[in-house]
């Protein structure tokens, strides 16, 4: 019912493309191309979600993942 992962670790997977605001933030005179690179890293988080069914362990709940 549960996905082998934390929440802390599905929250730290939405970092995975940071790069790309660094990239934004060295573009000077192309807003556009700006605004491009920014909307890459807002819908980059849907990209781990695919095929994703299963909520993931809350350890303030008490779940914890044994095998």
């Amino acid at each position: 019912m549960n996905e082998p992962l934390s929440m802390l670790q599905r929250l730290a997977e939405q970092m995975e493309y940071s790069e790309l605001l660094e990239e934004a933030d060295k573009v000077i005179g192309d807003s556009a191309l700006r605004m491009c690179y920014i909307m890459g890293f807002g819908v980059s988080p849907y990209s781990a979600n695919i095929g994703r069914t299963k909520k993931p362990f809350n350890p303030i709940l008490g779940e914890t993942y044994e095998i």
